[in-house]
């Protein structure tokens, strides 16, 4: 197993519509600080090479900064966050800890933001990512993340262009999963063909024109015949705010693993060896197709 997801709150600033962790609140009996480092600990001694944090919104917990530091020579992490929260200690943190950085935004638009990304201030947003892309150690740490709707899906070039502006590394575009929230936005979901339309048009021209900008595009696994096997519960492992493991994100709240507070990351691991996607849940994943035995 080489990475895992770890969502440190279930607080957030905003209210996404189609926020798969179904996030707002905060949870009672979440992650403490110090069950974080000791889980950090067990991760680094089982041979965990990367750690994602998410949330929720990750730097709205007092103790982010610490947390950081906490993975600094233990493990590789990184981080995605809605974008509203940025200081100079949050941006020396990511500097000194080697944190990749990624923040979502969907638009360029301040009233389409509204329609998608509820809560969330877009002005402050775009501010702080240009903030940093100030600091030169950033150049190789730090992404754009877009979700395509059909609220977003013909400004999909403007913020490629936005990204090749302020000479942003990486653009990861991806497309709208039908989970926590988005189960009853299915009206936010894009129609296929215009989806992969739009998506080839936008490796045709990153394919024409010389960019400073990689854009990750989710054409492969749409086009590929080939199937493949999941290797969610294999690969990585997806932790809650609450310490309860699932071999994915997406599965939350059903094919339960274990919890940290309970079991050791070990017993976990080794439980996830067993772990069979010939279930009710995988089966039904639109996400991956898979290659049953």
């Amino acid at each position: 197993m080489d990475k895992v997801f770890l969502d440190i709150t279930k607080k957030c600033n905003g209210k996404c519509r189609y926020c798969y962790t179904n996030s707002g609140q905060a949870k009672n009996n979440e992650l403490t600080t110090s069950e974080i480092k000791r889980l950090i600990d067990e991760l680094a001694k089982c041979g965990i090479k990367s750690l994602s944090i998410a949330g929720g919104e990750p730097l709205i917990r007092s103790d982010i900064i610490e947390i950081l530091y906490y993975t600094k020579g233990k493990i590789k992490c990184s981080l995605t966050s809605n974008g509203t929260i940025m200081n100079p200690e949050l941006i020396s943190a990511f500097i000194d800890t080697n944190t990749k950085i990624t923040i979502s935004i969907d638009t360029l638009d301040n009233i389409h933001s509204s329609l998608i990304r509820t809560g969330i201030n877009l002005n402050l947003v775009v501010s702080n990512i240009k903030l940093l892309t100030q600091y030169e150690e950033l150049r190789n740490i730090m992404s754009l993340r877009t979700t395509v709707s059909t609220i977003n899906i013909n400004e999909l070039l403007q913020i490629v262009y936005f990204c090749e502006e302020y000479k942003i590394p990486k653009l990861k575009i991806n497309s709208l999963n039908p989970y926590g929230r988005a189960k009853k936005q299915k009206n936010l979901v894009p129609d296929f063909a215009q989806f992969m339309e739009k998506l080839l048009y936008i490796n045709n021209y990153c394919l024409s024109n010389k960019m400073c900008t990689k854009v990750e595009l989710p054409i492969e696994k749409y086009l590929s015949k080939q199937k493949h096997k999941c290797q969610l519960g294999k690969s990585s492992l997806s932790i809650n705010e609450q310490g309860k493991c699932f071999p994915c994100a997406f599965s939350e709240g059903n094919l339960v693993l274990g919890n940290i507070r309970q079991m050791s990351v070990e017993e976990i691991i080794n439980s996830c060896k067993h772990f069979n996607h010939d279930n009710e849940i995988c089966n039904a994943c639109i996400i991956n197709r898979y290659e049953k035995k």
